[in-house]
């Protein structure tokens, strides 16, 4: 799958890390755009999605809420399932 995704030019396999591929593009421009509510999740200890990336979606759609959960990494709907759907609901009841 990872080399097939490689392979049609969506990304670029990394071979020195393995079942990793570099993306060669992103929609980062598109999100000063959407005005609909927007609810940021992450997970306190994703090693996949750095930091500083949910800070430039959030720069990038001041509207947007955050939220991080803790002990979770890069699923947090997974890690914490009960959490994520807690924090989900509250964002959806708050529209």
């Amino acid at each position: 799958m990872i080399r097939s995704l490689a392979q049609s030019g969506i990304g670029e396999l990394v071979e020195s890390e393995p079942f990793t591929v570099k993306r060669s593009f992103d929609n980062d421009d598109l999100l000063p755009k959407i005005r609909k509510p927007v609810l940021i999740t992450h997970g306190a200890a994703d090693a996949i999605v750095k930091p500083v990336v949910v800070d430039q979606h959030k720069a990038a759609m001041p509207h947007a809420q955050v939220q991080v959960i803790a002990n979770t990494g890069h699923a947090a709907f997974w890690d914490d399932a009960e959490g994520f759907n807690e924090r989900l609901r509250a964002f959806c009841e708050s529209l």
